[in-house]
């Protein structure tokens, strides 16, 4: 998209330096120069006008706040033969859910935004899964 909105074509290896090196600009990711963010001009023929750059204002560290307790809860099972056959049909084996810390759960509790608290049970025919980080859980329903 950014090449097709810049002119550039992603097949050429200088446009293809220069779509990323914008989009690490203008989303401000600092992935080329330590976090720094200010506006470095892509490796480009073709002069570019100079941008304006904001400077991030400086924030006052916070006291830590104590941490919260998970608004979720989740009770594990092992994978049924049932769901690894429906992994398998994407190629996707159990040492790759592994990996990627997918787990089949037989229950999650949870609050909604209002502090409602809801469940979701899995069972065979809407089988329930959990991508889990390090503070977040992301559950997958396929059905």
């Amino acid at each position: 998209m950014v090449g097709k909105l810049k002119g550039l074509n992603c097949s050429n290896a200088k446009d293809f330096i220069e779509i990323l090196q914008t989009i690490n600009c203008d989303l401000r990711l600092g992935l080329d120069d330590g976090g720094n963010y200010s506006y470095v001009a892509p490796m480009s023929a073709k002069p570019k006008p100079a941008k304006v750059t904001e400077t991030l204002p400086k924030t006052t560290p916070q006291p830590e706040q104590p941490k919260k307790e998970k608004p979720y809860s989740v009770v594990q099972q092992s994978f049924s033969a049932k769901e690894l056959m429906f992994w398998q049909q994407f190629g996707v084996t159990p040492d790759v859910l592994k990996n990627y810390k997918v787990l089949s759960l037989r229950e999650f509790k949870g609050e909604n935004n209002d502090r409602k608290p809801f469940v979701f049970y899995s069972a065979d025919d809407e089988p329930i899964f959990c991508f889990s980080g390090k503070r977040y859980v992301k559950i997958y329903r396929p059905f």
